[in-house]
């Protein structure tokens, strides 16, 4: 299950900070939250420029931490100055030089929205600011992505599970394994006609449209929006007969792959072995908005007719 907290840590003596990462680990462990660092321990301009470019793109973590004192040098202040002319996100600039040494650095290198802190009270101040995560990952439609994404997780485990007994048994056989597979779709077929099939028969309309699956729904939806033949409905029409293709073989995706991790952030990877990048992930946003609006737009239509 992935509800990580994603840390960019800047610091040349990370071994130092173990009982820090302990503490903080320990902490988000107890409200549910993984932790994932990527340490960055060398400071030359070569080393920098590929992880500037990157947080350019996109940055993948919840928080960016910069120790004052380097190794070489007090420049902390400056790498900060860096960072965040390329990515907008919480950062902790901190040190166990005081507080208004820090907030001084960073006033004459005009750099704005970081927090100041001090090295022997970082995990309870990181903690404190990683109550933001914490609020996101309760929220009902992070919370859906969750579940929808965990259950995907078990169905691998599942699977994997499944084929490592029959590697390591030797059986069942690939035609029992056949058979059985039969059997089970036969069993849930024969459930359909005898049992739900028949209740249709004195079944409100409303609880039998509830219950129809999502690709007999929109291919009714269609098939009514094109009998009306209003240019609202036509409208309509064309951007929801996109939506298998544009739509639900992604939900589909995001319900049974797995996330997986590269280099230590969380990415969604389907089952065909693609990864979905920021990009992916914008245009897909742009299309749910599409049909979310299309379908907004039909129902307030047909709801409003007098």
């Amino acid at each position: 299950m992935d509800a990580t907290y994603c840390i960019l840590w800047l610091d040349d003596q990370k071994d130092e900070l173990s009982g820090v990462i302990k503490n903080l680990e320990n902490r988000l462990h107890s409200v549910g939250l993984n932790i994932h660092i990527t340490w960055q321990d060398r400071f030359d301009e070569d080393s920098l420029k590929p992880l500037l470019d990157s947080l350019r793109k996109h940055s993948p973590y919840d928080l960016i931490m910069i120790d004052y004192d380097l190794g070489v040098g007090k420049i902390g202040h400056k790498i900060t100055k860096l960072i965040r002319s390329q990515t907008y996100g919480d950062m902790v600039f901190y040190s166990s030089a005081p507080d208004e040494e820090l907030r001084n650095r960073l006033y004459i290198e005009k750099v704005d929205g970081v927090y100041c802190m001090q090295r022997t009270s970082l995990a309870h101040e990181v903690f404190a600011l990683a109550q933001n995560a914490i609020r996101r990952v309760v929220h009902p439609n992070y919370m859906r992505g969750l579940v929808v994404g965990s259950v995907g997780e078990l169905e691998g485990l599942f699977e994997d599970t499944i084929n490592a007994i029959i590697r390591k048994k030797g059986h069942p056989s690939e035609t029992d394994i056949r058979e059985m597979a039969k059997e089970s779709l036969q069993e849930f077929i024969d459930e359909l006609q005898k049992v739900n099939l028949p209740r249709f028969e004195s079944m409100k309309i409303e609880k039998i449209i509830k219950k129809l699956n999502l690709r007999i729904k929109v291919n009714l939806l269609l098939q009514l929006l094109e009998e009306d033949g209003s240019n609202m409905s036509l409208s309509c029409h064309q951007v929801i007969s996109r939506f298998a293709d544009e739509i639900n073989q992604h939900r589909i995706e995001f319900a049974h792959a797995r996330t997986t991790n590269i280099e230590g952030i969380p990415v969604f990877q389907d089952r065909n072995k693609k990864v979905w990048g920021p990009e992916e992930m914008r245009n897909l946003l742009l299309k749910l908005r599409e049909h979310y609006d299309a379908a907004l737009h039909i129902n307030g239509f047909f709801n409003h007719l007098p």
